[in-house]
């Protein structure tokens, strides 16, 4: 049933891995062993269905990267960043067939994008509490880590010893989340302001310091889609505020969406900025805002200013957008292909990116 909905299964069974650490051999092979331990453990740890759907699941889909990523560079089969690039395949296949709601989707794909955190949990280059605290926010911790030691368990090492240690750092990570209060929620913090400093700083601030608020206002970024409901957002929820509008500014300057953009967003930072500086209390930054880089550059431009940032996300799939689309007037209306096109680049946001985000479905 999975591989008719999935052409990489096909793959994966093709796809060779380092026999040290997968003498079991194909990936597929791999991802079925794993697949196995993680039923065990879920009825080992009495996971309810809900869970034990998403915990399998994971273990489906863990390793659906390493087709594309497959290398020979070091003389042995090889998937750098297998995890981001299957995450990103799976989000595009998701997004284009409708499958699966926004916060069940997201939750799978970060299983699939961390499954190897919590193996790493001892790494001398990162800060263990740090990741424990991060991925609280971006994953669930406690499934992480039973996928984490299925994914070890389903495998035929040549160490065997290597091999349990993997598997009880992973155990590891579990009981650290737990003693810091984020196993199966994300780690509290005393507010926005205080979260967003943790994260911003890397954890250099500590988790339960409060930073004096000397905010100048809120900053509201949009993201999402054409179509996916952003402007009706603000109708509902802004419409008296100053709107810094990147469609509405490309039309004043003749740049049609295809064409470089870089003279667009210079101009609406400009009238960002001059809001900002006349400390206008809120305001509203409207554009599709996909990538997560692009949206941390936008983010540090406001706080910069000393504006606090809200991000407003409006998932929305490609029947609804699609749909909606062929309902706009020619002028607005966007060439399917582009939509496609950013579609592919799509990157939700996470709640470490801004001091509050919020997922709206209000168009």
């Amino acid at each position: 049933m999975l591989e008719a909905s999935y052409d990489f299964f096909a793959e994966m069974a093709e796809t060779p891995q380092v026999v040290t650490y997968h003498a079991e051999g194909d990936v597929l092979t791999h991802t079925k062993m794993v697949v196995e331990e993680a039923r065990k453990l879920a009825i080992q740890h009495q996971l309810n269905e809900e869970d034990t759907d998403l915990l399998l699941g994971g273990a489906i889909f863990h390793d659906c990267g390493k087709p594309s990523t497959l290398t020979f560079d070091t003389g042995v089969p090889s998937s750098p960043r297998h995890a981001a690039v299957g995450t990103m395949l799976l989000r595009q296949t998701w997004w284009e067939r409708g499958w699966f709601g926004h916060e069940k989707r997201e939750l799978l794909l970060s299983l699939v994008r961390y499954h190897a955190a919590p193996v790493r949990l001892l790494d001398p280059r990162h800060q263990p509490e740090y990741r424990v605290i991060e991925t609280s926010w971006k994953s669930r911790n406690d499934l992480l880590s039973l996928l984490a030691q299925a994914d070890m368990r389903g495998r035929i090492c040549q160490d065997r010893d290597a091999q349990q240690r993997a598997v009880e750092t992973a155990g590891m990570f579990a009981d650290f989340a737990a003693e810091l209060n984020c196993l199966k929620t994300p780690r509290p913090f005393a507010n926005g302001l205080s979260r967003f400093h943790y994260f911003n700083s890397a954890g250099k601030s500590g988790p339960d310091y409060v930073p004096f608020d000397d905010s100048k206002g809120e900053a509201i970024v949009m993201c999402g889609l054409p179509g996916s409901g952003k402007n009706t957002w603000i109708r509902k929820n802004a419409a008296a505020e100053p709107i810094v509008e990147l469609d509405v500014i490309r039309e004043e300057m003749g740049v049609s969406p295809e064409d470089n953009q870089g003279q667009v967003v210079q101009e609406a930072k400009e009238r960002a900025k001059v809001l900002m500086r006349k400390r206008t209390p809120r305001f509203v930054w409207n554009a599709t805002n996909l990538r997560t880089d692009l949206r941390g550059q936008i983010v540090s431009l406001f706080t910069d200013y000393g504006y606090k940032v809200r991000i407003v996300y409006c998932p929305a799939d490609r029947p609804v957008i699609v749909a909606r689309n062929q309902r706009r007037d020619d002028a607005a209306r966007v060439p399917v292909v582009i939509l496609d096109r950013m579609g592919a680049r799509l990157e939700p946001p996470v709640y470490t990116e801004a001091h509050e985000s919020e997922v709206s479905q209000a168009g």
